[in-house]
């Protein structure tokens, strides 16, 4: 499955699936371009004998929530510290 990578500065990272409606999404849109659509609608793909040799299990409940900012978008700061470094960040500004 052929991957369609969003980003936006200052922003999380995301992933699509190529697929025909984000076909029409993106060509309804400033996004891309229907010629560059054309180019990455085909490539890559997997081989056709390909087999994973990693699984990568993640279990949600087991990670921990972070936050991005504040201050600056290049910063994300765990929840369970967060309090903390705002009490830290608040005494810096003052």
């Amino acid at each position: 499955m052929l991957l369609f990578v969003i980003t936006v500065t200052f922003t999380t990272t995301s992933l699509f699936p190529f697929t025909p409606s984000m076909h029409s999404y993106l060509i309804s849109t400033p996004c891309l371009s229907p010629s560059g659509i054309s180019l990455y609608s085909s490539y890559p793909k997997a081989d056709a004998d390909a087999k994973c040799d990693q699984v990568i299990e993640i279990t949600l409940s087991e990670l921990e929530h972070y936050i991005h900012g504040p201050f600056t978008f290049d910063l994300s700061t765990s929840l369970s510290k967060f309090l903390d470094f705002v009490k830290k960040m608040n005494g810096k500004m003052k």
